[in-house]
Order: structure tokens, then sequence, then C-alpha cells
């Protein structure tokens, strides 16, 4: 009876307790997926370095020379001695980098000329950028906590790149994981210099160019096809991720081999160290810049020498690229279908040269997302 007063109160406890229900679900959800403890972490600022007189920074400049022979490709404005230590830190090719601090002393040799303690790339770094970090011993307790929760909250994908495409180690992760008890969906990557897989992978969305896609593809070269293949097979993976009931998509490719308390790894580092802003955490990070907010977490800020995203990509040299891995990345699923087409903008404009990986546009858009990092040089990390 629509005309009833009773049946009209009825109707509106009915929609409050909904709401109510909704509302501790919600609650329960981000306890889950998240520290509160942690709080909610502030951007990290843009590591930039000034201060440094001109003989310095000409020095620096000679010394990027010699390595890279690249002048005209780094504007004047940009400090000289920022990019010889990323060069230092993070050479091009390799899957490891050396501790900031370190590759510093090692420049400062090299130049015989003292740079100060006025820049920090990865701010706090003593507290999650040292080789040490990771260890822990589990307790029963922990171990059964763990498994009940990453069964409720996380959906594994193994991401199984095409051998073009990759030079990954023939490592079986799928098998990996299911040894330890982890269930995973396995998704096909695409090679995008197969007409086939570049039509397939356009019309599932994993792939959208800001340009024709045979320009994009053919203009920029084998080498770098092989780079939007393997970044258009990360966007069809989170493109079904999206689709997921649980909270949580933790992506890996094909290839890595995980530790044994890879479960409780993951269990405690978004329970215990993740702040509740997090929608994206790079389980592996070379050459982190940003700040360390726990002892296994650094939240992840984009470099200063270049004052946006745009500017960030453009560069084309693979040498001195910061924030970079792809081993495996955890995802907010509730979050992604808001920053997945901004992440795929940036991968797929054509000249965006630096930006063609998605560790590389993650960094670069780490001021409009909220991505966070484990720093590669810890020895007990996720991987082995």
């Amino acid at each position: 009876d629509w005309g009833s007063p009773s049946s009209a109160s009825a109707s509106m406890t009915s929609l409050k307790q909904a709401l109510d229900a909704e509302r501790l679900a919600w609650q329960f959800t981000r306890q889950e997926t998240c520290s509160w403890q942690a709080g909610d972490q502030a951007p990290a600022s843009p590591a930039s370095w000034g201060g440094l007189p001109a003989s310095t920074l000409e020095k620096c400049r000679q010394e990027v020379q010699k390595k890279e022979g690249l002048e005209t490709l780094i504007p004047a404005r940009q400090n000289w001695c920022w990019e010889s230590l990323k060069l230092l830190s993070c050479p091009a090719g390799e899957s490891t980098g050396l501790p900031w601090e370190q590759s510093k002393a090692t420049l400062e040799d090299t130049l015989r000329t003292p740079l100060g303690n006025r820049f920090h790339p990865l701010a706090d770094a003593s507290l999650c950028n040292e080789p040490e970090q990771g260890s822990r011993r589990w307790t029963d307790f922990e171990r059964q906590s763990a498994r009940s929760w990453f069964f409720r909250n996380v959906r594994v994908y193994v991401l199984a790149i095409q051998s073009s495409v990759s030079t990954l180690a023939v490592v079986n992760t799928t098998a990996g994981l299911a040894d330890l008890g982890i269930a995973v969906t396995r998704v096909p990557g695409f090679d995008l210099s197969r007409t086939g897989d570049l039509e397939e992978a356009t019309r599932e969305g994993a792939f959208k160019p800001q340009s024709s896609d045979e320009e994009l593809v053919l203009e920029e070269g084998i080498a770098a096809t092989s780079r939007l293949s393997r970044s258009a097979s990360h966007f069809r993976a989170l493109n079904l991720a999206q689709k997921t009931v649980r909270p949580l998509a933790l992506l890996l490719e094909d290839g890595l081999q995980v530790v044994d308390d890879f479960e409780l790894k993951v269990w405690s580092l978004v329970r215990e160290e993740a702040p509740c802003d997090w929608d994206v955490i790079s389980l592996s990070t070379t050459c982190p810049v940003g700040r360390c907010v726990s002892p296994h977490l650094a939240r992840v800020g984009p470099e200063g020498n270049q004052p946006t995203s745009a500017s960030r990509c453009s560069q084309g040299r693979n040498g001195g690229g910061v924030n970079r891995g792809l081993r495996g990345f955890l995802y907010r699923t509730s979050v992604l279908p808001t920053y997945r087409p901004r992440l795929q903008q940036v991968v797929f404009t054509s000249g965006s040269h630096a930006c063609m990986d998605l560790d590389a546009a993650l960094s670069a858009t780490s001021d409009e997302i909220a991505y966070y990092g484990v720093p590669q040089v810890q020895k007990a990390g996720f991987f082995k």
C-alpha cells in the first residue's frame, strides 16, 4: 500500500539498513586491504637537485656525454649531476640498480668534487632501502591468517609474455604458485608485430594508440614494438582484473620464481604497511625515487628534472630510468577504471619513447596516481 505510513516507514528502514550494511562492507574491505596505522601518505615531492656550482654541473655534463653522447636530448635547464647519478645507479639493460648513496660516492670520486648532502632521491632511505630489510620468522597463526586473507582478497594473474617480446628465464610461474597452493588465472600476451594480435589487442581495448595503429607500431621499430606488446599484454590482464569481485589483483609475468613465503609477504605488506590511499604497488622497484614510508615500502614520486609527465616521457634514453620494475604489481581493483585510461594514454602516445613500458608510465604519473614500490635492493624480497 503506497499510501500507508507504516509501509513508507518500513521502506525507509530497509533502505537505511541496506546503506548501513554497504558502509560496513566498505569499511571491512578497506580494513582488509591496507594498514590503518600507516595512514594516508602525501605524494612524494619530485626529486630535484639545486644549488650546485656551474663548474660542478659542467663536470657532470661531460660525464654524461662520455657515457651516452646524448647532449642534445637533455635540455640545458636539467641538472647534469642528477642525470649522471641516474646513469650510475640505473644503467640501461640492468635489472638491478645500486643504492643512491653508493652511486653518489662513486660520482664524487670520479668528479673529485663533493656534492653535498642536500639531495636525496629517496628520502628516509634508511627505513626501506637497505639490503637486509625483509627477513621475518612467521608463526603458525600468521600462516593461517595469511592463507585465509589471500583467498578472500587476492586474484592472481600470470601473464604469458610472447617469447619474441620477453627474455625472461624459462620458469613456470604458474606451477611454482600451484606448489604454494595459490590458484592463478593465466593470461596470454600479445605480439603486436603479428597482424592478428594487433587487431585483437585493439578490439579488446588493451592497445589504444593515440595515433593510427600501424603508424605507432611500425614507426617505432622492432625493439619499441616489443615494449608496446608487453604493455598491451599488461593492459589485457588489467581488463580482466577490473571484472573480479576480489578487491586486489596481483599481476605477475611468467618466468618469475616467487619465494616460499610469498603469500605471507603479500599479506604482511598490505595489512601492516600499505597506507590506505594506495592504488598500485610494485613488488620490486629498481632505483626508487620518492620517500620510504615503512620498512619495506616507498611512496614513489616523479623525478624533478622534468616538470610534467609529457616531458618525463619524451626522452629516448633507456639508461637512467628511475622507479623501474615489471616483475609484479598489486592493484586495487575498485580504482583501476579511474586511472587505467590515463596510463594507456601515456604508454601509447607516439613519441613517448621513455614511457612505452608500464613501470615508466606509472613513474611518470606518480604525482597523479598513488604508486608505491618495494625497493629491489632488499635481499629478502618477493622473488628469488
